[in-house]
């Protein structure tokens, strides 16, 4: 019962390890397969990051640009407006097609009814007034690129706190929408971008501003404040721009249509030209004209509007200049225009392949359906480095998991073993009890028919007398066996040891024990090596090895009484072998013949009693003694008929060591 309640117990233990280990297995397993996501998003995030910084370069280039302008805009003090415009067109490189307005919106410079002109500037002039004509008249509203987070600041903001209410579809921007749009020019990137139109009062601006840049925040970080805000554009008929560009990440959540479109951050409205410029003093306006992008300068001069038309190629050398890319071994980043083909020039990767890049950002309100963009250098070297990471950590969790299961295994077995010991310890305790039993029995009884006059023949006395001396020699073996595994066991120094003869003390036990094992059939053989043979050893010890071994000759002799003892020195060692005829021991007992407590469990030794520490102590002692004791059969072929147990002791040199 005890047993029982004990391997429940050491089974509880080892599911209790068993279980959380085989989770935080699965655990490891599962962090396996999210690794490759983690080690993308960590890609992702610093591309991301080296995107913004591009973008924050370009902002900052086109502010550079529009500060150029303003600088060098003539101031018109001549008479002749026509010729400044000319001059400034000559030095600034910038400056594509120069224009003066009047007050009314008419255009003053360049003059279509000018014949001095050349059929090429004609061509160009009559071309201005068609882009120009309607629009600078007011007959024409002008697009307007706004951030969609910046059209729905109050919205986001509300947000945090509570889903945004649906409003009511409505074809065009509403009044609130537009007088947000006026009041909070607006920007994704870090530096302000340069406005289409002007700021309203700074104290206005500052409030503005500041919300329209927390709403960005909860906007980019948010992926449903996100989805709901284009819902919510689309319920009131605002529509994102389509983007050229499908990048494999997305800071924006894609809307699964027929066909898989990323939406843009930015959304069209319009709005006239004097609206524009009341509200401001100067701005850049982008425009679009079939196939053909232009950022048209505008400045107010007293009553009149002066500008230009931007030369584009001058532009786009100064975003090239300004952004200068270095080479790096792991990506290409360009910048794309509105058509999406690359600004500046990586290797021979074509159009088709810009337009799948690993990230991509839209760069500003200012130059709408522009992005900057990165493509790998290799996709399959960044999937190699991810396989490689994953098999290098599963390899990890298979080790640990080899490292947890051994070593439960071994708490298992080391248990188990524990529990066999304990009750071995059990076990011996019942043998030692019938051990000691048994010959005071024998003596008690023997002793009493000798008091109650029994045994009046002589030779039944004799015969008395023989049994109570031989169940005492056995009782004070027992008991001699049970005091030296204490010693043993307690870690107790080794006896004192002098240099003795083997060969006597052999003959002198032998001498003591002849008449006993006469007794029973036994003869002891000595066939032992001429002269003194010294070792150096305690001889009580010595004794006690001997009795234990000579009793289990004795105990598995079967029928035929034969015990030989020899000794030998050969090779720098001594040795003393006692040999039998008995039953032998099975191969699969013999490792484990010299263990405390341990007997060998068949039917043949099931009848004979011990305690199982003979052969222990008897190993121990000899060991004590710097030799050993060892086992083997005396007929290889015949495992079965008869053993032969050394004793191994380092012979004595000329000294006496």
């Amino acid at each position: 019962m005890v047993g029982k309640k004990q391997r429940m117990i050491i089974l509880l233990i080892f599911l209790i390890v068993f279980i959380p280990a085989v989770i935080l297995s699965l655990l490891a397993v599962r962090a396996v397969g999210q690794e490759e996501m983690v080690q993308r998003r960590r890609l992702e995030d610093s591309l991301l990051l080296e995107l913004d910084q591009t973008n924050t370069i370009i902002v900052f280039t086109l502010e550079q640009i529009l500060e150029e302008l303003r600088e060098t805009l003539p101031d018109f003090s001549s008479r002749d407006p026509g010729a400044d415009l000319k001059t400034w067109s000559g030095e600034n490189s910038l400056v594509g097609n120069p224009y003066l307005l009047n007050p009314d919106g008419s255009i003053l410079y360049p003059d279509i009814a000018d014949r001095t002109i050349s059929e090429e500037e004609r061509d160009e002039v009559n071309l201005f007034y068609w882009r120009y004509l309607n629009l600078f008249s007011n007959k024409e509203s002008i697009p307007i690129y706004r951030n969609i987070a910046g059209e729905f600041t109050e919205e986001i903001l509300a947000s945090e706190n509570a889903p945004a209410s649906s409003a009511a579809p409505a074809p065009q921007l509403s009044e609130s929408r537009k007088s947000v749009a006026e009041e909070a020019p607006f920007s994704d990137s870090p530096a302000q971008a340069v406005q289409a139109y002007p700021a309203a009062p700074p104290e206005a601006e500052d409030s503005a501003e500041s919300r329209a840049k927390s709403a960005l925040g909860v906007f980019q970080a948010d992926a449903e404040v996100q989805e709901r805000i284009y819902e919510k554009a689309e319920e009131e008929g605002i529509r994102p721009l389509q983007r050229n560009v499908s990048p494999q990440v997305t800071v924006t959540p894609r809307k699964e249509t027929a066909q898989t479109v990323v939406r843009s951050v930015y959304i069209e409205s319009t709005r006239s030209f004097e609206e524009i410029v009341r509200e401001g003093e100067y701005g850049l306006i982008p425009r679009l004209f079939d196939s053909a992008f232009i950022l048209l300068y505008w400045e107010r001069r007293g009553d009149r509007i002066a500008g230009c038309e931007l030369d584009m190629t001058e532009v786009t050398g100064r975003l090239r200049e300004a952004v200068q890319v270095p080479v790096n071994s792991v990506r290409y980043i360009t910048i794309l225009d509105h058509l999406g083909y690359p600004v500046i020039p990586q290797g021979e990767l074509s159009r088709d392949q810009w337009r799948q890049p690993f990230v991509a950002k839209e760069i500003s309100e200012l130059l709408p359906y522009w992005e900057t963009a990165i493509l790998l250098r290799s996709q399959e070297d960044f999937e190699k480095q991810i396989e490689t990471s994953r098999y290098y950590l599963s390899f990890l969790i298979f080790f640990l998991c080899l490292l947890i299961f051994i070593g439960m295994t071994a708490l298992y077995q080391f248990s188990s073993a524990r529990l066999k010991e304990v009750q071995q310890r059990v076990g011996f305790v019942t043998n030692v009890s019938h051990e000691l039993k048994t010959p005071l029995t024998s003596i008690r009884m023997y002793s009493e028919m000798l008091a109650e006059g029994l045994g009046t023949n002589p030779e039944k006395i004799r015969k008395y007398s023989s049994y109570i001396a031989s169940e005492s020699r056995r009782l004070s073996r027992l008991i001699s066996n049970i005091l030296v595994f204490a010693k043993l066991e307690k870690g107790s120094a080794p006896p004192n040891m002098e240099i003795v003869d083997i060969n006597e003390v052999i003959r002198d036990l032998i001498e003591t024990l002849r008449e006993e094992m006469a007794s029973e059939g036994y003869n002891p053989i000595l066939l032992l090596a001429e002269g003194e043979l010294s070792i150096r050893g305690n001889r009580e010890s010595l004794i006690q090895v001997l009795l234990n071994l000579l009793s289990n000759a004795q105990k598995y002799n079967g029928t035929e009484k034969y015990i030989e003892i020899r000794s030998a020195s050969d090779r720098g060692e001594v040795s003393v072998e006692i040999i039998d005829r008995g039953i032998g021991i099975p191969p699969k007992y013999r490792k484990k013949i010299f263990k405390e407590f341990y007997r060998i469990d068949n039917s043949i030794t099931s009848e004979t009693k011990g305690t199982g520490l003979g052969l222990a102590i008897a190993r121990r002692i000899m060991r004590q003694h710097g030799g050993d004791l060892t086992f083997e059969q005396r007929d290889p072929d015949k495992p079965e008929e008869g053993s032969i147990f050394t004793m191994i002791f380092p012979a004595l040199r000329e000294n006496g060591n």
